[in-house]
């Protein structure tokens, strides 16, 4: 089994002369908000999370899945990290083969939330859109609670 990672800028997709049995994506979330952080050597790290608007951040991230749609082997798995309302509107926008190879929502609770219920119902879970292509291998590996 071969494992790669390719930690690399989603606009460069086309360059990758190879195929995959699974990709995961984690992209900005459409947020219109700067992010940074401080490694532990002193050094910082940041990316900018602004869009003209929330459809033109739909429309990047759409293309982003339907070019790497085209990477997937003919029997794997994708899987695209972010919030619900990013997930379910790029639906609308992919390309319909892939969006008819959609196969479940995984909500994923994230560690440590801040939800003050005072306020209302507080968004504590991200989404996992997971599409498939063709009849791609999967086993359920069943231990002990």
């Amino acid at each position: 089994m071969t494992i790669q990672v390719l930690q690399q800028s989603a606009e460069q997709m086309s360059e990758i002369n190879q195929t995959f049995d699974l990709i995961y994506m984690d992209p900005p979330f459409g947020l219109q908000r700067d992010f940074k952080m401080q490694e532990e050597d002193g050094s910082e790290k940041s990316f900018s999370d602004h869009w003209e608007s929330f459809d033109d951040y739909i429309q990047w991230y759409a293309t982003i899945i339907n070019a790497a749609y085209q990477k997937l082997n003919r029997n794997g798995w994708m899987y695209m990290h972010n919030n619900f309302i990013g997930n379910a509107l790029v639906l609308s926008h992919i390309d319909r083969e892939i969006r008819d190879n959609f196969y479940t929502n995984i909500s994923w609770k994230r560690s440590g939330p801040k939800n003050n219920i005072k306020n209302g119902w507080g968004n504590i879970v991200d989404s996992i859109l997971v599409i498939r292509k063709g009849n791609p291998y999967f086993e359920v590996e069943y231990t002990d609670l």
